[in-house]
């Protein structure tokens, strides 16, 4: 039920659509093993810049302990 956009370049990967919000997704560095907080804050920042309702950030990896606070 949502309309899916690929962003091209920048902190977001895809922006989700659905009943008027929008959801930012960051998916590039799902492999890495250890995620700092320098990522979520560029997810965030593109978040607030394109007025998004939210962000997902997809990792496989642990964030590091600043990335988590």
């Amino acid at each position: 039920g949502y309309v899916v956009e690929r962003v091209q370049g920048g902190a977001a990967d895809l922006l989700l659509r659905r009943e008027g919000r929008s959801t930012l997704v960051s998916a590039k560095r799902w492999k890495a093993a250890r995620h700092g907080e320098d990522n979520l804050q560029a997810l965030h920042a593109a978040a607030r810049s394109r007025d998004a309702s939210g962000s997902l950030y997809v990792a496989l990896g642990e964030l590091s302990p600043n990335a988590q606070r």
